[in-house]
C-alpha cells in the first residue's frame, strides 16, 4: 500500500479565507524508484486547497527528497496544523519525520519535526526545523499545536521526544513561540528516557484571553505506569505556575487531552481532559474549573490506541454549537469509522450518529480532520483510511463527508431542551482571521434566519472584557449577509465578536489581529 492519508489535518494554508485539507501519502516514492520498494519510501504532502471548487485533485504538492524524509512509522504518522506561527495571515503545518537514510538502511536515521508555512506561494522546505540525536525514535517524536499561549498574536506550538530506551538520553518536551521574526524555545522539561510526555491544546478553557494546555506525562519506568494529566492556564510568562490536575493514575488507557471547541454555546472553549476506552472526560469552560468533569462522552472513541488523532470537533449542523467527532480505526471488524456527538444547551453523552466504513479491513479513522472544505458554511469530516487491504490498488483513501442541518440530537431526554426549526439556525464567520493591525475584514452571515434581525450592533472586546468598540449594522448589510469592518484601529491581541439584537448577545466569535 502507498499509505496516502496516514496523516491529515485541516487548515487555511493559502490564507484565502477557506479551509483546506492537506494528506500525508508515507509510502509515496518518485517514479524511477519504484523498483526499490518497499525498503526506500520518501513520502509527500498533499494540498486540497478548499472554495466551492473543492475537489480531488491536489493543488500543491511536497515531495519528499531523500528516503524517509516524510516517512515515519506506519501507526505514528503525524500531521497537525499548529495555527499561524509566523504571523502571515496563512496557517502552517507540523510535520515529524526521519533524517536521510540513503542506502535503504535506517540504522542512522534520526526524527525531527519541522513547520512548513503556509502562502498564498509556499515554499516546499521547511520554516521550522529540530532533529533529534537518538536513532530509531521517530515513533516518539510529537509536534503539537498550543493556540495562542501568551497573548502576544502569534500562534505557538510544542515538541515532545523520547529517545530509544538502549541511549543513555533524558526526554524532552518544549514550548516554541511564534514569532514574525524568530521563534522563541523555551524547554519546558527534562527528564528520564523512560518516560513520555505530549503537550495537548484545548482552547482558552477559563476565558480570560490566554490560550491553555495539558501536559500529559507518562512514568514508565516503574512496573506499573504512572500517568498525570495537568491543565496550564496560559499567561504572558511561559513557564508555568497556575495549573489544575485532570487525572493521576496508573490506567493504561488514560491518554492525552484535547480541545473541542463550544459545545454548550455559552462562548468558552470546552475540553476532553482524558481519553479512556469506556469514555471522554469533558470539561465546559469555565472562570472556575475544578477537577471534576461535567460530561462522559461514551463510547471513548478517540482513534488509534495512545492517540489523540481521531478526536476533533467542529460545527457540522451549523446550529452555533460545535459537534465532537470521535473514530475507532479498529471498530466493526476492522472497517474503522467515527461517532458524533452533537453540541448543545443542555449536550449529553450518548453519540446521536455512527458513521463505518464501507468496507471490513480499511480501518477507517486513522487520520480525521474538521473543516468547513465545500465553503458551504458547514463543517466537514475527513476520514482516512491509509493502510488498507480492502482494495485491490492497495491506495489508502480519505472520505470526505459534507456537513448538512439534517443532523439532529437523536438522544434528547425529557429533562433537554429540544433544538428548534434548523433552518433558523445562523451563524457568522470572520473572514480573514487572523489579520494585521489596520487591515479590513468582515462578517459574513451563514445559514438560515440571519435576514430577520432587527438593528443588529456588533461589541468588540479585548482580552480583559474592556468594550473597544461598537458598530451597526443596517438592514442593508443584513439583507447581503456581509459586514464590513475597516476602520479598527486597536493593538495586536485576541478580540472577542460579539452581535447583540434589543440587549440581548446572539453570537460571539474570536479574531487575532497581528
Amino acid at each position: 500500500w502507498d499509505d496516502f492519508g496516514s496523516g491529515i489535518a485541516a487548515l487555511d494554508f493559502n490564507g484565502d479565507g477557506y479551509d483546506d485539507l492537506a494528506v500525508l501519502q508515507m509510502f509515496w516514492v518518485p517514479d524511477s524508484l519504484l523498483s526499490l520498494l518497499p525498503t526506500i519510501n520518501y513520502g509527500r504532502l498533499l494540498f486540497y486547497y478548499g472554495g466551492q471548487q473543492f475537489d480531488n485533485t491536489p493543488d500543491f504538492t511536497i515531495s519528499g527528497t531523500y528516503p524517509g524524509e516524510l516517512c515515519t512509522s506506519q501507526f505514528y504518522s503525524y500531521l497537525v496544523s499548529v495555527g499561524d506561527v509566523n504571523g502571515d495571515g496563512c496557517d502552517d503545518l507540523g510535520v515529524v519525520g526521519n533524517t536521510d537514510w540513503t542506502g535503504g538502511s535506517s540504522s542512522n536515521q534520526r526524527p525531527y519535526v519541522a513547520v512548513y508555512f503556509g502562502g498564498q506561494n509556499p515554499s516546499s522546505q521547511p520554516g521550522y526545523y529540530k532533529w533529534f540525536p537518538s536513532p530509531h525514535s521517530s515513533n516518539q517524536a510529537e509536534i503539537d499545536p498550543l493556540g495562542d499561549i501568551n497573548n502576544d498574536g502569534f500562534d505557538d506550538f510544542g515538541y515532545c521526544y523520547k529517545p530509544d530506551n538502549y541511549y543513555n538520553e533524558l526526554s524532552e518536551a518544549a514550548i516554541i513561540l511564534g514569532n514574525n521574526q524568530s521563534f522563541t524555545e523555551v524547554v519546558w522539561r527534562r527528564f528520564t528516557n523512560q518516560s513520555y510526555s505530549c503537550l495537548n491544546p484545548v482552547g482558552d478553557v477559563n476565558h480570560d484571553g490566554y490560550d491553555d494546555y495539558v501536559f500529559h506525562y507518562w512514568n514508565a519506568e516503574n512496573t506499573e505506569a504512572f500517568k498525570t494529566n495537568t491543565l496550564y492556564f496560559g499567561r504572558a510568562e511561559i513557564m508555568p505556575v497556575d495549573s489544575l490536575l485532570l487525572y493521576s493514575g496508573n490506567d493504561i488507557m488514560a491518554v492525552k487531552a484535547k480541545g473541542l471547541g463550544d459545545l454548550n454555546g455559552d462562548g468558552k472553549d470546552d475540553f476532553c481532559g482524558f481519553m479512556r476506552s469506556q469514555y471522554l472526560r469533558v470539561w465546559f469552560g469555565n472562570e472556575t474549573l475544578s477537577s471534576l468533569s461535567d460530561l462522559n462522552l461514551s463510547p471513548g472513541w478517540s482513534g488509534e490506541s495512545s492517540s489523540d488523532r481521531g478526536l476533533i470537533h467542529g460545527d457540522l449542523n451549523h446550529d452555533g454549537y460545535d459537534d465532537a467527532i470521535g473514530s475507532s480505526p479498529l471498530s466493526n471488524g476492522q472497517s474503522g469509522g467515527f461517532r458524533i456527538w452533537l453540541g448543545g444547551t443542555n449536550m449529553n453523552g450518548t453519540s446521536d450518529l455512527t458513521v463505518n466504513g464501507p468496507y471490513i479491513g480499511m480501518q477507517m479513522g486513522i487520520g480525521m480532520a474538521a473543516g468547513d472544505f465545500n465553503a458551504d458554511g458547514y463543517c466537514d469530516v475527513a476520514a482516512s483510511a491509509p493502510h488498507s487491504t480492502a482494495f485491490d490498488s492497495s491506495h489508502g483513501r480519505v472520505y470526505v463527508y459534507a456537513g448538512n442541518a439534517q443532523l439532529t440530537d437523536t438522544t434528547i431526554s425529557n429533562e433537554e431542551n429540544a433544538v428548534g426549526n434548523l433552518g433558523d439556525r445562523w451563524s457568522f464567520r470572520i473572514i480573514p482571521n487572523p489579520v494585521f493591525s489596520g487591515q479590513s475584514w468582515k462578517l459574513k452571515f451563514t445559514g438560515r434566519g440571519y435576514a430577520k434581525l432587527h438593528k443588529p450592533v456588533i461589541r468588540i472586546y479585548n482580552a480583559k472584557g474592556q468594550k473597544v468598540k461598537t458598530f451597526s449594522i443596517s438592514s442593508e448589510h443584513i439583507q447581503s449577509g456581509e459586514f464590513d469592518i475597516s476602520d479598527l484601529r486597536v493593538g495586536r491581541g485576541i478580540y472577542e465578536v460579539s452581535l447583540y439584537e434589543k440587549g440581548n448577545l446572539l453570537h460571539t466569535g474570536k479574531i487575532t489581529i497581528k
